[in-house]
């Protein structure tokens, strides 16, 4: 159960817009044959319904990409590999130590300016 938790928050946003297709196609599919083959209050039913779906498949589009904007990469928690953030648990040493030495690479040109300078240009 926890496995297939971990698959739909991993790919949420893929399974949405996956949705999204299938309510608008089948939207459209409803409102061509539904609502164009049958006449009076029936085909004002289908093309109703029709519309509910692609307005629906539209509004997970949206909300999928509120979700896409909303998440943030954490620089200790973000793996390169599968771009996207890993649990808390999953986080050890050896990426904290990767993920600093990647810091100080950036910031200093040896590895004695870390003690021996101000590497941080203001004193926060």
């Amino acid at each position: 159960m926890e496995n297939m938790r971990n698959f739909i928050k991993q790919n949420l946003r893929l399974i949405l817009f996956s949705m999204c297709g299938v309510l608008v196609s089948s939207g459209i599919l409803v409102v061509v044959f539904g609502g164009g083959g049958t006449e009076g209050a029936l085909s004002a039913l289908f093309t109703a319904f029709g519309i509910v779906l692609i307005v629906l498949g539209c509004s997970l589009v949206f909300y999928a990409s509120i979700i896409g904007a909303a998440e943030q990469e954490n620089f200790f928690l973000y793996d390169s590999h599968t771009k996207t953030n890993i649990t808390p648990d999953e986080l050890d040493f050896d990426r904290i130590n990767r993920k600093m030495t990647q810091v100080m690479a950036a910031l200093t040109t040896k590895a004695a300016q870390v003690w021996t300078e101000n590497i941080f240009e203001n004193d926060n």
